[in-house]
């Protein structure tokens, strides 16, 4: 599991609030040092100190406020105080272990921080990952895409991003209760489109990790559920450069130069993707011919394709629209590649070799 072994290769924790976690993980290790360790929180050193006189002068600060007021402000900053105490004694820990402790590092801009420059981490963990408040999907999804588009530049060869969400959220198979795919981050889709594949997936062993104490619910100082959380392991898996075909002798060439990779981590739960195409078609294009110049061009993402209708224009012309459904079993697919692949390897490759009109 992601937990083990946090003694080999560079390990990066993000997000880390009150660093209660990579405490908790490195508590677990029996390594004495552990100086290949980087945790990093998105806020930055506070500049407030949390002290008595401190409290006494908010206080006096909020006396005119009504009483109600008064109280929340007052719960505010005890819950704060807390935060503050809890964060420095993991930091203070980590640090004693060996651990690189970083402040106000951006998750989403990696590559970016001086502090992390021409570092390549083998595991980069991010424990719940959220953007706070409520209802904020949309959001949340590209949270997890920015985070992995950076990480992919932070990576070693055989590096992993290992992505913790709650009950539900990340909306794969796995989950022990089912969400509409509206209601969930999509981990799977998110994680194609930045050219990361689903390679295990388990269940958070929470209860291995007693001290971790973790808080941000609606993006409160307050805890919540992590029963049936599931742990995502993403593996960078970049696709190969398909470009359209020439010319009507390319298409043997094509065929016969398509080879498996088993060096491609294993892909769960692939997503699939369905386009159509229609086309003013010409006496040159038959079925044989066209599926020829599938399988010459996409053919290896490519699970099924038909004719879904044919059309003839008051003038005579002729039309056909083909129906393709596309997903790769070892390589990462995200959305906007299918539609590459769809619209200007397959569509292009037809006008060149069948001398079709695509139909926008």
């Amino acid at each position: 599991m992601f937990f083990e072994n946090l003694g080999k290769g560079l390990i990066l924790f993000l997000g880390e609030g009150n660093f209660s976690f990579s405490a908790s993980a490195v508590n677990r290790s029996t390594e004495d040092e552990l100086p290949n360790i980087y945790v990093s929180c998105y806020e930055k050193e506070e500049g407030f100190s949390f002290s008595k006189n401190n409290i006494e002068k908010v206080h006096v600060e909020i006396e005119i406020e009504e009483v109600q007021t008064k109280k929340l402000k007052k719960e505010s900053i005890l819950k704060n105080e807390k935060k503050s105490i809890i964060k420095n004694e993991n930091m203070s820990y980590l640090k004693s272990r060996g651990c690189q402790v970083l402040q106000g590092v951006d998750a989403e801009l990696l590559h970016e921080d001086a502090r992390l420059a021409n570092l390549s981490f083998s595991r980069i963990i991010f424990m719940f990952p959220h953007v706070g408040g409520k209802m904020k999907i949309d959001k949340n999804r590209q949270l997890v895409l920015n985070v992995l588009k950076s990480a992919q530049k932070m990576l070693d060869r055989n590096g992993q991003v290992v992505i913790t969400l709650c009950r539900g959220q990340g909306g794969t198979p796995f989950e022990t209760i089912e969400r509409v795919p509206a209601d969930t981050w999509k981990i799977v889709e998110t994680g194609h489109e930045a050219q990361f594949v689903l390679s295990q997936v388990y269940h958070f062993p929470h209860e291995l990790f007693q001290q971790y104490y973790q808080v941000g619910y609606r993006g409160l100082q307050k805890g919540f559920n992590v029963e049936d959380s599931v742990v995502h392991v993403m593996e960078l898996s970049e696709p190969i450069e398909v470009l359209p075909l020439e010319n009507l002798n390319s298409i043997k060439t094509k065929i016969l130069d398509a080879k498996e990779d088993s060096s491609f981590p294993v892909s769960l739960y692939p997503p699939r993707f369905i386009h159509h195409l229609s086309f003013w078609i010409t006496d040159e294009l038959s079925d044989k011919l066209l599926s020829q110049i599938i399988s010459a061009t996409v053919g290896e993402y490519v699970l099924s394709w038909r004719t879904v209708d044919r059309y003839t224009s008051g003038t005579g012309r002729q039309s056909q629209t083909i129906e393709v459904e596309y997903s790769d079993l070892r390589r990462s697919l995200g959305h906007s590649r299918a539609v590459r692949l769809h619209s200007q390897v397959l569509g292009q490759s037809l006008a060149r070799c069948a001398g079709v009109e695509c139909r926008l």
